[in-house]
């Protein structure tokens, strides 16, 4: 099943990755076949493996997209990822990135759900994402609450390996390191339940 999946998104990629005639976000989103791995307004993922982009905000995505394309993003699916940013242009990514960051699915000041918050503010996630993962402190920051499970748990992982190493990751990478993969699935758990 994931391999069909990825097969369909690698697809989706190789026929969408022509240069659009509009750099407008919601033609450059259909244009480039976004929706095909991250679905309608990209809060729909096609698997839990990858993320949902509405939610982001737009320097986070603008930051992202500009790693994959001078490939200083590499973890993950990131071979897919170049190939569909490849010929973007930089207002291209400017475009996208803010038709994305219109696109969040409810309200990112959700309710803070109770069970393993406290786990979250004892490894000190708060100071940068907020208190339930979608009011980060600073706009290069990603919206993290209601991710999946599977993606917060692979990011965390591939963040503390070194794996992803791009954007800000470095003070990620020191914050992660005093946290155990147990630790890192049960924050992922209760990210995974958070309002957006």
């Amino acid at each position: 099943m994931k391999n069909n999946v990825m097969a369909a998104c690698f697809a989706a990629c190789l026929s969408f990755s022509l240069p659009a005639f509009s750099d407008d976000g919601a033609t450059l989103y259909a244009s480039r076949g976004c929706i095909g791995c991250h679905g309608a307004g990209g809060n729909a993922p096609v698997a839990p493996n990858y993320p949902r982009i509405g939610m982001q905000n737009k320097e986070y995505t603008v930051n992202q997209l500009t790693d994959y394309k001078n490939n200083k993003r590499s973890n993950g699916l990131a071979a897919l990822m170049v190939g569909m940013v490849a010929t973007l242009t930089e207002e291209g990514i400017q475009e996208l990135a803010e038709y994305l960051s219109t696109k969040i699915a409810s309200s990112a000041s959700g309710p803070v759900l109770a069970g393993d918050a406290d786990l979250y503010v004892e490894k000190n996630c708060i100071a940068c994402h907020g208190a339930n993962g979608n009011k980060p402190v600073m706009n290069a920051y990603p919206r993290i609450g209601g991710q999946s499970e599977m993606y917060l748990l692979a990011q965390m992982k591939d963040i503390k390996t070194g794996a992803r190493n791009n954007s800000h990751t470095l003070a990620m990478k020191n914050a992660m390191g005093n946290v155990s993969d147990s630790e890192m699935a049960t924050i992922a758990g209760w990210l995974s339940k958070q309002s957006q």
